[in-house]
């Protein structure tokens, strides 16, 4: 399998027009993930295809955001380190913020940057709770957002409490924000969406 696996990864990469350096660091990402869903559920039946069902739309994320142009991410509902974890081991100058609420998973997200040796800020705390103090006084470009329903509330604090320039969406085709969709990619039946914020 992890044989199998690591031909995916690096076809992925390939085929989003990204470099194969980083692909042993995925792997080991991925097993950990295998390892830990086995026991907390972190992510649900229907992803069990990591690679093109969660891996590939991360990678789309460096098409859609035109490689360098994006310097300060928040991930909303990390939960499975999905985009945040694969978008900092493919670029660690990326400097990236973690939510989610649940206790497990965020113990999950710090034991994955840990092992791997990656630098993310990591907060349990509902998107609800969060207020312009978990965040320093630098520009916020983007948040990404996954398994996240996207109302009017989170569209404010999106803009207010976070300040941040575009929202990268990883959804299903169908669902469009009510936002000013800039661009659309996709990989393996995901859409990544980019909104201006």
């Amino acid at each position: 399998m992890t044989k199998d696996l690591k031909s995916q990864i690096n076809n992925i990469l390939l085929k989003s027009n990204l470099k194969t350096d980083n692909t042993e660091q995925f792997l080991d990402y991925f097993n950990i993930l295998i390892k830990w869903n086995s026991k907390i559920n972190i992510i649900s039946k229907k992803e069990e295809n990591i690679a093109e069902k969660l891996f590939a739309p991360s990678m789309l994320f460096f098409q859609l955001t035109h490689s360098g142009s994006i310097h300060r991410i928040v991930d909303l509902g990390s939960g499975s380190g999905f985009p945040a974890i694969p978008i900092k081991i493919y670029d660690k100058n990326i400097d990236i913020t973690m939510i989610d609420a649940n206790v497990k998973k965020t113990a999950f997200l710090n034991f994955v940057c840990t092992k791997l040796n990656i630098k993310c800020k990591i907060i349990n705390r509902k998107i609800d709770n969060l207020n312009q103090n978990d965040f320093d006084k630098k520009k916020i470009d983007a948040v990404t957002v996954r398994g996240v329903n996207i109302n009017s509330n989170i569209v404010k604090i999106l803009k207010n409490t976070i300040g941040a320039k575009w929202l990268i969406h990883f959804t299903s085709y169908s669902i469009t924000l009510p936002l000013e969709l800039k661009e659309t990619l996709s990989m393996y039946g995901i859409a990544v969406k980019k909104y201006k914020l």
